[in-house]
């Protein structure tokens, strides 16, 4: 059994099956966690692979902090994470093509393996474009309502897309 906290809500989940699924009132602040009281001993669970209880834990608004619980925050952090996790698996392919295709001579066999993997990184590149759409369902002013909140902090600043730029090559824009 794995039990998490989603706001104000416990969920105690039955691995074995997902009808065995039951909430009540909670008073853990929406905090997600996990409780491995009743775990059969069968080894690691979904959640335990997957580091659900950090993952899940991870969006903190900044709103929430002042008081004043804007919706649309959370949408906001959920989509940037996810452009950051995306990022992260970019630069891994990246790297293990850039890895396969360093050998000299080129191991030929090797180039269906870069094929795959440079494919994966199209697909994760179109879905980082359409993911934009998501966004796009928060209007100009519900940004403004939490934007304050965030200074100076910006999408600028992701150390992993100025990364990737760097392995594409991209050379940053000089300040002469």
């Amino acid at each position: 059994m794995t039990r998490f906290t989603y706001k104000k809500i416990d969920y105690q989940l039955y691995e074995s099956s997902l009808v065995g699924v039951k909430a009540y009132a909670s008073s853990n602040n929406g905090q997600v966690t996990e409780d491995e009281e009743g775990d059969t001993g069968s080894g690691l669970s979904y959640g335990e692979y997957l580091q659900l209880d950090r993952l899940l834990s991870s969006q903190q608004c900044e709103s929430d902090k002042h008081g004043k619980e804007i919706h649309d925050e959370h949408l906001f952090i959920i989509v940037h994470q996810v452009y950051e996790l995306w990022f992260k698996q970019i630069l891994h392919e990246m790297d293990s093509i850039r890895q396969l295709l360093s050998s000299v001579p080129f191991d030929e066999s090797k180039q269906l393996i870069v094929n795959r993997r440079t494919s994966r990184v199209v697909a994760i590149m179109k879905i980082c474009v359409e993911q934009i759409h998501i966004l796009e369902t928060m209007t100009a002013l519900d940004f403004s309502d939490f934007r304050d909140y965030l200074a100076p902090a910006s999408g600028f600043q992701s150390y992993q897309f100025r990364l990737l730029e760097n392995k594409l090559g991209i050379k940053p824009v000089s300040s002469e």
